[in-house]
């Protein structure tokens, strides 16, 4: 009998052995339903970069040392969110970007505001200022105050109608146009359109101004801009105090600007 027991007991282990083998297992399963969770807002930002002093003929027809208003800003619109606001600032003349310093051969930025941090100075002299507080939501329009409020046309700006003056300089620039190095021009060589420096000791001095004609002296008064940008970024959730609101801000005010 325990023989035959043993063996009923293999074959049965046996068999188990097959079926788990070359068998199919059935797991437990069900449809539990959906859960939608659905987020829906009606708020937003607008606003737009407002300069309430400039007119479209502020600069036109400049003459060197004159001082023209001009008072860049942001402003968020009524019944916007509140937000951090932010400028970015482009010196630009003869198609290059200079940075501030170098930019006052042409026109200087009278009194930048304290309130605008400078966030960042780009490599081409961009520059990044963010308004350190919050433009709170309102039934009215809301303003930061102005980045600053007149620029004064450099005194040292002239035009080149002798000539005595023997050479020239200009900026060199790479394949994406960006200036790299000052360079001598010889008279013959001026190009119509270009903008010529004085140059000593390597450094500019003065604008001689922009040709008007190949080979000709720089007899016209050089074309320039200061280009203002404006981004803003809600000021909720971005922080548990005022100082890492603000540098928050300004991380995203900087994405934005890129």
């Amino acid at each position: 009998m325990k023989k035959q027991t043993m063996k009923k007991t293999i074959l049965g282990l046996s068999l188990a052995a097959v079926l788990g083998l070359g068998g199919t297992f059935a797991y437990l399963t069900a449809t539990t339903g959906e859960k939608v969770n659905s987020f829906t807002s009606t708020n937003n930002i607008t606003g737009e970069t407002v300069e309430t002093e400039w007119k479209e003929t502020s600069g036109s027809n400049y003459t060197p040392g004159q001082v023209i208003k001009k008072n860049p800003t942001v402003q968020i619109n009524a019944n916007s969110e509140s937000a951090y606001v932010g400028l970015k600032v482009e010196y630009i003349a003869d198609g290059k970007h200079f940075n501030q310093k170098d930019f006052e051969n042409f026109v200087k930025i009278d009194d930048l505001n304290t309130e605008w941090n400078l966030a960042k100075t780009y490599d081409n002299g961009d520059e990044f200022y963010v308004y350190r507080n919050v433009l709170e939501t309102s039934e009215n329009d809301q303003s930061a105050p102005a980045l600053f409020n007149s620029v004064t046309v450099s005194a040292g700006l002239a035009t080149e109608t002798s000539t005595s003056q023997a050479t020239y300089y200009t900026y060199e620039t790479d394949e994406n146009g960006n200036k790299t190095a000052l360079k001598k021009v010889e008279k013959g060589d001026i190009k119509e359109g270009t903008t010529y420096y004085k140059v000593e000791n390597g450094k500019i001095t003065g604008v001689l101004g922009t040709a008007t004609g190949n080979g000709s002296t720089a007899t016209k008064l050089p074309s320039f801009e200061i280009k203002i940008t404006g981004y803003a970024v809600q000021s909720k959730n971005l922080g548990n105090d005022a100082a890492t609101s603000l540098a928050k801000a300004t991380e995203e005010l900087l994405k934005l600007a890129q």
